[in-house]
């Protein structure tokens, strides 16, 4: 069965684990193999409104993972930054979309309304799954990535999660229309 959760603490050595086969895999992830767990941990307490960590396993066997991370400015904090990586086996199968759509739920529920992603210009899979799921290319970073002392460009792309952002209980006004 297939299941997408967020890392809590006890999960991050397995969480780990699997950023170090989708390092081995040749899947980018923003996350470093050598992450301190402590200091995982510590950011996973401490940012939980901030920043997400998901793991996706296909019958408890770990075969992907996915980032977000929001931005904490308060003119941009509708805004966040998505990265996901599948290990090679498993892709083509429809774990990505249904990754990626775990990510934008958690997303909707925490208010963010802008979501982002850089992708490899060479990295076809990943630009399919993304195009699929209704990103939209918005640019070209040049030298965006640095891949075995390589640089590579990526495509920016993003996708609105919402039409409109909620009115916020600090800015909303009651307007009261007489006859």
């Amino acid at each position: 069965m297939f299941e997408v959760r967020m890392v809590h603490e006890s999960d991050v050595p397995r969480f780990l684990k699997l950023i170090e086969r989708l390092k081995r895999d040749k899947c980018a992830f923003i996350l470093e193999a050598e992450q301190d767990i402590k200091g995982l941990m510590k950011q996973i307490t401490l940012t939980k409104q901030h920043i997400a960590y998901f793991m996706a396993t296909q019958n408890d066997e770990n075969i992907g993972a996915a980032l977000i991370v929001g931005h904490l400015n308060q003119t941009m904090n509708h805004v966040a930054h998505v990265n996901i990586a599948i290990l090679s086996e498993w892709r083509e199968k429809g774990f990505g979309y249904e990754l990626l759509k775990s990510v934008e739920g958690w997303a909707l529920e925490n208010h963010y309304h802008r979501l982002e992603a850089s992708v490899a210009d060479d990295n076809r899979p990943a630009l399919l799954l993304f195009g699929s799921c209704g990103y939209h290319v918005e640019g070209i970073r040049q030298s965006a990535f640095l891949f075995q002392s390589k640089l590579q460009n990526a495509f920016y792309m993003a996708k609105l999660l919402k039409n409109e952002l909620p009115r916020s209980k600090h800015h909303s006004k009651s307007i009261h229309i007489s006859d």
